[in-house]
């Protein structure tokens, strides 16, 4: 048995995988056509918001189970306030898909749907994702450059060769 919350206990015949699912949250275009032939089908009777709150209940459950057992205090440092949540999403997606997302993480328990507690959800680009990652591990050199659209507060630094 797979138990994902202490009110959620799956049976290991029961658990349907499923691939690359958050690719049918994106922008329906003319530009984004073409991937439907190519992401794999929904589970039967699931919406991708269905299977995207499951993978986040799965993810919760397994982060929680992670910090209490390694973090000295870990049991009563998830207990000490609500956790706030960052899901990073491809880089063209904006407020449509980041609803279906925030959706997700209400379905999954995550959060309520209370107005103010819809807002423990955060997001980040894939591509700001991965440039805050660079700058994190000192991986940033003269071969990458950023454009720093005027206003934007980004902190730059310096790293010599």
């Amino acid at each position: 048995m797979v138990n994902f919350h202490t009110h959620l206990t799956i049976s290991p015949e029961l658990i349907i995988k499923s691939s690359r699912f958050k690719l049918h949250l994106r922008p329906r275009t003319g530009i984004t056509d073409h991937l439907e032939e190519e992401i794999p089908p929904l589970p039967q009777g699931k919406t991708a918001v269905d299977v995207f709150a499951d993978f986040l209940r799965y993810l919760d459950h397994c982060t929680r189970t992670y910090i209490q057992e390694t973090h000295i205090d870990g049991a009563s440092l998830l207990t000490s306030g609500k956790v706030d949540f960052i899901l990073s999403h491809p880089n063209a997606w904006e407020g449509a898909q980041q609803t279906l997302m925030r959706d997700a993480a209400v379905q999954a328990g995550l959060i309520t749907s209370a107005p103010g507690d819809r807002d423990r959800v955060s997001f980040i680009s894939e591509g700001e994702a991965s440039l805050n990652f660079c700058i994190d591990k000192d991986l940033i050199n003269d071969s990458i450059q950023v454009w720093v659209p005027p206003g934007s507060v980004i902190e730059k630094k310096a790293h010599e060769p």
